[in-house]
């Protein structure tokens, strides 16, 4: 869809945007049912269209805006667009640039999870680009697992355990916060960083809850005669899942637990014609190169995916910009990671 060259920022109510969600390739990050999940009193839920010069809405985003270093916006995916469309997707940008200007926002920031289109953004001069991976289980495609994921598979059929769907009630949820836990523990017994297991701005235990009882958020299982031993957390919508979190016990990484629970899952939204099945983000830096490796084995696909965020807009805090811009060259041209999520 070609947009007007004039783009317009419009404010909705949660139902109103809601109605018209089904017609634009969105996110399962850009819906209301995540929104609601991780709102609080200090983070407000707003819901916006893109309107053309012919009315037409060509654009949606969601998001919260949050008190931190003023007003800012922040929102977990991209644009929401009827079609691919580079053109429609950097005026649609623009627009909430100038749209975050004028109302105050000091801040925007786009984090883009499970958006499988957006606009690198390469040149513009209001957004700052944050590049990163995502893998994904096309559900068209036949499993292409490689002989790593195989064995492991292979191992774990031996294991007298099972594949099921869970009720999300206050049980599964102290089980599932213990599995997180051994999962975060086994990492760090490992050589790895220690991790916020609820990695993204305002996700908590009590956001689960609210998935869960939302209907977008769905909980699976490994289980034998003695428990549950490794967990999955995912949101589902309109044919899309997403893998949110994950916990382990120890006999799961002992016996490719993971491997049998990925299994099962890929199979069933293969039968549920599911478009894709969607492992998640890989972490920046050498810390995440067993995680790579692991959904690499899975024969997902990777994915580019282009985030963003504005430099500060307002007085005082955009006296700080020529720190972080000075951080960021640093970055480029000594090659180190700055963690900018403590902005």
């Amino acid at each position: 869809m070609q947009a007007k060259s004039c783009i317009n920022v419009v404010e909705l109510t949660e139902s109103e945007w809601a109605s018209t969600l089904n017609r634009f390739n969105y996110s399962l990050f850009n819906t209301s049912e995540w929104i609601r999940s991780v709102c609080s009193n200090s983070a407000l839920p707003v819901y916006f269209n893109f309107i053309d010069g012919d009315k037409n809405i060509v654009g949606k985003i969601s998001g919260l805006v949050i008190k931190r270093k003023g007003r800012q916006l922040y929102c977990y995916a991209g644009i929401a667009l009827g079609e691919p469309d580079e053109a429609v997707y950097s005026k649609c940008m623009n627009a909430l640039y100038c749209f975050a200007r004028k109302n105050g926002f000091s801040r925007v920031e786009i984090k883009n999870f499970d958006t499988h289109f957006t606009s690198s953004l390469e040149n513009s001069r209001k957004f700052i680009p944050t590049k990163f991976a995502e893998y994904a289980i096309f559900c068209h495609r036949e499993p292409q697992y490689n002989k790593d994921f195989k064995t492991k598979l292979k191992k774990a059929l031996k294991e007298p355990v099972f594949f099921k769907e869970l009720v999300y009630n206050n049980e599964t949820e102290e089980k599932f916060l213990s599995l997180m836990d051994n999962t975060l523990h086994h990492r760090v017994k490992n050589k790895h960083e220690a991790y916020n297991k609820f990695y993204t701005l305002n996700l908590t235990a009590e956001s689960l809850k609210k998935l869960c009882s939302s209907g977008m958020g769905k909980i699976y299982a490994v289980e034998s005669d003695v428990g549950i031993h490794c967990v999955h957390l995912h949101l589902e919508k309109g044919g899309k899942a997403y893998s949110l979190l994950l916990g382990c016990d120890d006999y799961s990484y002992k016996k490719g637990l993971r491997a049998f629970l990925d299994h099962n899952l890929t199979e069933m939204f293969r039968e549920r014609k599911f478009e894709y099945y969607n492992l998640g983000v890989i972490p920046m830096g050498a810390d995440g190169e067993g995680l790579l490796h692991y959904k690499k084995s899975t024969g997902a696909i990777p994915t580019s995916v282009c985030g963003a965020y504005t430099p500060f807009l307002t007085f005082p805090y955009n006296l700080l910009n020529p720190v972080y811009r000075a951080g960021r060259l640093l970055a480029k041209y000594t090659n180190v990671v700055l963690n900018r999520t403590t902005y």
